[in-house]
């Protein structure tokens, strides 16, 4: 399925590799698949948002030395968006309507719809 998704990752096993043997390896290929992510945008207002997490993730990836703590800062920034993401769905599903409705409401004949089935 990854490789499907991104055919240019290595395998886990080898990304495991590279950050214990060859952690500048590592950084190179991440940067590498960020910039394709950003060439990959379908519209200006995609990339500029892309550039933006991207620059979040690697100001705070720079104070951190093990990459654990990197991993950890990773998931509060993905765990930070999500949770905004659900407080604007929680908000707009408890906006109430205008008041007026955009449609007409037409009742359905069913009696003499029934009727007509029954003969």
């Amino acid at each position: 399925m990854t490789s499907q998704a991104y055919p240019n990752l290595p395998s886990f096993d080898e990304l495991l590799q590279l950050a214990n043997k060859a952690p500048q390896q590592l950084e190179l290929l991440q940067q590498k698949l960020n910039l394709e992510l950003l060439e990959a945008q379908s519209s200006a207002e995609n990339r500029l948002a892309m550039e933006r997490l991207l620059f979040r993730m690697n100001a705070r990836h720079r104070h951190c030395a093990a990459p654990l703590v990197r991993l950890q800062r990773t998931y509060e920034l993905m765990l930070g968006h999500i949770n905004l993401m659900q407080q604007q769905l929680e908000l707009l599903s408890s906006t109430p309507a205008s008041g007026k409705s955009s449609a007409a409401i037409l009742e359905f004949p069913h009696k003499k719809l029934f009727s007509d089935w029954e003969k």
